[in-house]
């Protein structure tokens, strides 16, 4: 044998392992970037900061620092690999400004963005990582200040994963919009992509927003079943921060379905598995609302103030916003109305400076019903008019027939029932056509009494007509009840 034979077969003996290094240096490469994130995960929930989770971010530092052969970046991708990030952070600023800011949000996601809100706008648009500078924005902070960059990112190129988190933060954005089949169709074109990668994070984060899809839409079963699904990623991951967050959720939707011992284990269950005092002040408050509706007010209160105590420590808004308007929900069911427009108007301010106008919306309306109540009919129609102002400049998931319906309540006891009319009609449009069949039987007895007081009565007999077909499609044999015994004979 020659040497040219020798040289020969080497060279193929060589070129028959490659691919064997190959396929070897990637399951390395995947081995480590499954353990950085589990283990980022598990200390991200010993912290009560604001943090994100983005598992492209932390695989593409994983594979920076693997592929760069120097000492130090070896032993900051080891610390990576623990879970600590700051070695990591401090190596890839050199290399990569934002990368580096972004894997920084894995630990506190205020502080970076804050940061990168500081830099420049050509270099954050220059950079393929500018998509995440939204993403990141897991918190009412940074989405807020992120919310002036949306426009943009739909022109910025984007590879098939890239657009995946594009379309997550869309359906984010447009859930706090209230459109739902934005919210819908930017999910179904996220998921296949996070589920295809084994991204289980961000498959999650889709599956929560399908929930509240499918729970706005009243279809509650499909909702039970990714709780379900949800909870096996969890638990499969040995995660107890999410698995508490999911397991009370799902107490939640128990609840909102009337199966309260299927709730009230959900919760015993959640606050076992709570792994720091923020989860547990949460999941007490929502305790605290499956309380509420049986009823057991005394025990509710108690949970409220140990959650608003921890929140009042932290000076957690959110969690403050809530147990107020839960403490003024307890207010008006227990008959003491000042205290419940006292808490409402509190929590509102607080839901106000959050930019969450739903639970505003919720909140002040609930302080005009117990205005209502007292016959201060002046301010209860001042926070109505407010109410309408707010979400006419900014879009929310409250239905707006409810302050209509109470509009025309107040002007009926003002005695203008031509004002009073035009409210009620305009509630009951929308009740209407969004399928409420509840409300809209209680708008037209409304109608039918104002028609029967000025002496109309063909209309009166009209109205109170289809108030019992309204309620009849509502199949509540107690509801059907009630407005038989209310209806005009």
């Amino acid at each position: 044998m020659d040497i040219f034979e020798q040289i020969l077969i080497i060279f193929l003996l060589a070129l028959g392992t490659l691919p064997l290094l190959w396929w070897r240096w990637r399951q390395r490469l995947k081995y480590l970037q499954k353990m950085a994130k589990l283990n980022i995960l598990k200390r991200q929930q010993k912290s009560v900061l604001s943090q994100v989770f983005i598992s492209y971010i932390i695989d593409a530092c994983v594979q920076k620092l693997y592929i760069t052969r120097h000492t130090q970046a070896r032993n900051a991708l080891a610390q990576l690999v623990g879970g600590r990030i700051n070695a990591s952070v401090r190596i890839l600023q050199q290399q990569d400004e934002i990368l580096a800011a972004l894997l920084s949000a894995h630990q506190d996601a205020v502080k970076a963005l804050r940061k990168m809100a500081k830099m420049p706008q050509k270099k954050l648009k220059n950079s393929r990582w500018f998509i995440f500078v939204i993403i990141a924005a897991q918190n009412v902070w940074a989405l807020r200040q992120a919310n002036h960059w949306f426009a943009a990112l739909n022109k910025v190129p984007k590879s098939k994963t890239e657009n995946a988190y594009y379309n997550l933060s869309k359906a984010r954005h447009y859930m706090q919009k209230g459109d739902m089949a934005v919210v819908s169709k930017a999910i179904t074109q996220a998921l296949p992509v996070f589920h295809q990668q084994q991204y289980f994070m961000e498959e999650t984060a889709c599956y929560m927003l399908l929930i509240d899809v499918y729970r706005v839409s009243g279809v509650e079963d499909m909702s039970t079943f990714l709780l379900a699904s949800i909870q096996k990623i969890y638990q499969h991951h040995n995660l107890p921060l999410q698995h508490t967050e999911i397991t009370a959720m799902k107490g939640m939707l128990l609840t909102s379905d009337c199966q309260y011992a299927q709730a009230e284990i959900c919760y015993q269950d959640a606050l076992k598995l709570a792994p720091n005092m923020k989860i547990r002040a949460d999941v007490l408050n929502q305790y605290a609302l499956l309380e509420i509706h049986q009823q057991k007010y005394t025990a509710a209160r108690k949970k409220i103030k140990q959650a608003l105590n921890f929140y009042n420590q932290k000076q957690n808004s959110m969690g403050i916003a809530f147990s107020l308007q839960l403490m003024g929900q307890i207010s008006f069911e227990c008959g003491n109305l000042t205290a419940a427009a006292k808490y409402s108007q509190e929590a509102a301010v607080n839901y106000y400076t959050l930019e969450n106008f739903s639970a505003y919306a919720e909140s002040l309306y609930l302080a005009a019903e117990a205005y209502f109540q007292q016959q201060k009919f002046n301010r209860a129609e001042n926070l109505l008019q407010e109410i309408l102002s707010t979400l006419f400049a900014h879009q929310s998931n409250f239905h707006l027939g409810h302050v209509y319906g109470l509009l025309g309540l107040i002007y009926k006891q003002y005695g203008d029932y031509t004002q009073a009319k035009i409210w009620l009609k305009k509630s009951l449009w929308l009740e209407q056509n969004t399928q409420r069949y509840a409300g809209a039987a209680i708008d037209c007895l409304n109608l039918a009494l104002i028609e029967q007081t000025t002496d109309n009565q063909a209309e009166a007999q009209q109205y109170s007509a289809e108030a019992l077909e309204y309620a009849q499609k509502t199949e509540n044999e107690e509801f059907i009840k009630i407005i038989k015994n209310k209806m005009l004979h």
